[in-house]
């Protein structure tokens, strides 16, 4: 729920989370992870996979269970364009 905290050579920055109405925590370390994983793939910067990182995990407590929440590349995109970002 306090999103994260980057450490680095040009200091420190926060990445809070949204605000959501959670149901189920489960997963959203790994949802985190993943998301971060795909992105640094995809080409994106540190900061922009962990603010990402951090809007994912959070929309994945949403629903229960851990896998109904975890995102796919498609529903990722998809969500994006749903909140403009």
């Amino acid at each position: 729920a306090a999103g994260a905290v980057l450490h680095g050579r040009d200091g420190t920055r926060a990445f809070p989370a949204p605000d959501v109405d959670a149901v189920d925590a489960t997963g959203a370390g790994d949802c985190f992870n993943g998301v971060l994983a795909a992105r640094l793939v995809d080409g994106s910067s540190f900061e922009e996979a962990v603010a990402d990182a951090v809007l994912f995990a959070s929309i994945s407590t949403t629903v229960a269970g851990a896998r109904e929440g975890m995102p796919d590349g498609g529903s990722i995109a998809d969500r994006r364009r749903r909140l403009g970002i």
